[in-house]
C-alpha cells in the first residue's frame, strides 16, 4: 500500500525513520 510507518517519511522508493 501507500504511506510509511508512524514517524517515517518516504524517500524515493523507500521509507526512512528518524
Amino acid at each position: 500500500g501507500t504511506g510509511c510507518s508512524s514517524g517515517c517519511h518516504r524517500v524515493g522508493q523507500q521509507c526512512r525513520c528518524g
